[in-house]
């Protein structure tokens, strides 16, 4: 044993604000911060008030409840520390309007599948998941090369050369994803590359001339358009390596294509105008997302976006069904029927483009997330046709095998 005890750290204040007084934990104007750095912001402000709350410090002056934390002889180091350290971090943010680079972090996100998870498959139900950051940056780019146009894959390269990272707040949404079931990600580029930014105009009103009503279109029908070609011939046209013939796409119908393939984003849809992660569950869309008209099946997404407390839980797109389906296809072809039925819970090769289970009914499902005037757009497999179908039905269309399958979005 040491003849003396250990000296302990020493209690330094926190960081001094700037020289302009500015608190910098309270008064960051945070609507002039991007929403990620916004939400760090808040993160960070809520943790200090903890600090404060946890040692009784009620004072609203931040220097005079500083001064209090650190001339106290019960706080303890490892408070005093995370203090400074936040104060630190708050400072930087208020200089560059930016998070710091060691808020961001590429270790790969690890949680457990819950039991009752609004997506899950037998093979993960119950079961500890992770996600490797690398991995899917990895596979997404890899895909997308064969599937995508060019400047997908190349727009993806450029923005993460050195890897995908993530903010605490961007962390913590896919751990609580993975845990209902959103185990599977395909990192997508961002709404201008794909082309489904969507702009509003004024027009005047048809019934009111003297009124003005807002028009959602895409910004860019012509890259939209461009773009859904492209991929309905390599993700629902080419065949695919190993699949039985009777199992291979025929080529696609579409209704309306004029409308249909040029569809906006639905109004309130999580933004995708950056780069993000589609996170999924690649089993069968859920019985409690089935026969719904698609304002039910909006208003279904809205109370389990809050009852998951994942904001961003949404609905398809047009584009992201096609791909996804035919990423699904392609990895369990791999895959003996027992096997898939062991894995998925459906042994067929297109199980995850497949409402039903009885081949001779429909297998419409919504992508509720493109819209298009009137109406919203709609997908299916036809395994007696080995067809893709795109259409779009009116708000209180109903079918008996309809429904619609959720993601979670999280924004880079």
């Amino acid at each position: 044993m040491s003849e003396h005890p250990p000296t302990p750290p020493e209690r330094t204040p926190p960081p001094v604000p700037p020289e302009d007084g500015v608190d910098p934990s309270l008064d960051i104007q945070s609507q002039d911060l991007p929403p990620k750095v916004r939400s760090y912001v808040d993160t960070l402000r809520q943790q200090v008030r903890d600090i404060f709350q946890k040692y009784g410090i009620t004072t609203t002056g931040f220097r005079d409840a500083a001064a209090q934390l650190t001339a106290r002889q019960d706080v303890s180091i490892k408070d005093l520390e995370h203090f400074r350290d936040i104060n630190r971090v708050l400072i930087e943010i208020h200089k560059t309007g930016e998070l710091p680079p060691e808020a961001r972090e590429s270790r790969p996100v690890t949680a457990t599948v819950r039991e009752d998870a609004l997506a899950t498959i037998p093979a993960e139900q119950g079961k500890e998941v992770t996600l490797d950051l690398r991995e899917v940056l990895d596979s997404s780019v890899r895909f997308l090369t064969e599937k995508a146009p060019p400047t997908w894959a190349q727009s993806l390269r450029e923005q993460f050369p050195h890897g995908i990272t993530l903010t605490p707040d961007q962390r913590k949404t896919i751990e609580t994803a993975i845990e209902h079931g959103f185990t599977h990600a395909l990192l997508m580029p961002g709404g201008d590359t794909q082309g489904i930014t969507t702009v509003e105009t004024q027009k005047p009103d048809p019934n009111d001339p003297t009124k003005q009503i807002t028009e959602r279109e895409a910004q860019n029908p012509a890259l939209l358009r461009q773009t859904m070609d492209h991929l309905l011939k390599t993700c629902a046209v080419a065949p695919v390596l190993d699949l039985p013939i009777e199992e291979q796409y025929i080529a696609p119908d579409v209704f309306e294509p004029e409308k249909t393939k040029v569809p906006t984003l639905r109004l309130g849809a999580p933004s995708r105008a950056s780069p993000c992660l589609l996170l999924y569950g690649p089993g069968p869309i859920p019985a409690s997302l089935k026969n719904l008209t698609y304002p039910d099946a909006e208003a279904t997404f809205v109370r389990f976006s809050s009852d998951f407390h994942l904001p961003t839980l949404t609905g398809l797109t047009n584009l992201e069904a096609e791909l996804l389906q035919r990423k699904e296809v392609e990895t369990r072809v791999a895959f003996d029927p027992v096997t898939r039925q062991a894995q998925y819970g459906d042994a067929r090769p297109h199980a995850f483009d497949a409402y039903a289970t009885d081949a001779s009914q429909s297998n419409w499902s919504w992508h509720l997330d493109s819209r298009v005037p009137g109406g919203c757009v709609r997908g299916r497999w036809s395994p007696i046709n080995r067809q893709r179908s795109l259409s779009w039905g009116t708000a209180w269309s109903f079918d008996l095998a309809r429904g619609a399958r959720p993601v979670v979005v999280v924004e880079l």
